[in-house]
């Protein structure tokens, strides 16, 4: 599945949840399907919005395969972004897009961040529940929203210029960057990466990396 995770700090799940949900609940621009609580006792929204069906996890992180602090993760089948899908691949994808961006508005704190994982993506997050907003992004993903304090240290010309499918600056001075025509295509991240100044996550080919391999 393609995943697009936001990080918060002290933002309780429960009340995460609840906005997300009453959010999706009341706009014409998503149908709820159902919700509740998954196997594993997360908070889970499962919505449709236009030609794209996914779902919304709210958890807390452990720190392993997530940061610790509160997780918002959408999840989007791969095969709904295949050229041979049933659904409108375009469509799906300008859907996910949307949705990235509405719930990370959703997320009402200044310490936040969010990153894109692809298939073969190592697992090591880039970014820290301890250093929110980032001010050391480990590496770059297909999706990226830097915060607006990200943005200062990074330079907003420099991400608004860069090479991706889409930069774009959000209503609170945040910057989205899709790097990726769609999840999981293999093109390469290089030339974002260069005029950014962040590594990719390509560089890292392993499955699982440690955190000593992306020290500066």
């Amino acid at each position: 599945m393609a995943r697009i995770v936001h990080v918060a700090k002290s933002l309780p799940v429960e009340e995460t949840y609840q906005r997300l949900l009453s959010d999706t609940d009341s706009s014409d621009q998503y149908t709820l399907r159902n919700n509740g609580e998954n196997a594993f006792g997360e908070k889970r929204i499962n919505v449709k919005k236009d030609a794209l069906r996914f779902k919304i996890v709210i958890s807390e992180g452990t720190g392993h395969e997530y940061p610790e602090g509160t997780i918002v993760r959408i999840f989007a089948p791969y095969d709904t972004f295949e050229p041979e899908t049933v659904v409108d691949a375009t469509k799906a994808y300008d859907a996910l897009i949307k949705t990235a961006k509405e719930t990370y508005a959703e997320i009402e704190t200044a310490a936040k961040a969010s990153y894109g994982i692809e298939e073969h993506q190592p697992m090591h997050h880039p970014v820290s529940a301890d250093d929110l907003p980032p001010s050391d992004r480990q590496f770059l993903t297909w999706l990226d929203i830097f915060p607006p304090a990200e943005v200062e240290t990074i330079g907003e010309q420099r991400l608004l210029t860069a090479p991706a499918d889409i930069s774009e600056q959000l209503p609170d001075g945040s910057i989205i960057l899709v790097s990726k025509h769609m999840p999981d295509h293999p093109e390469p991240l290089d030339d974002i990466a260069d005029h950014v100044g962040i590594r990719s996550w390509q560089d890292y080919p392993e499955e699982r990396v440690s955190e000593t391999n992306f020290e500066r």
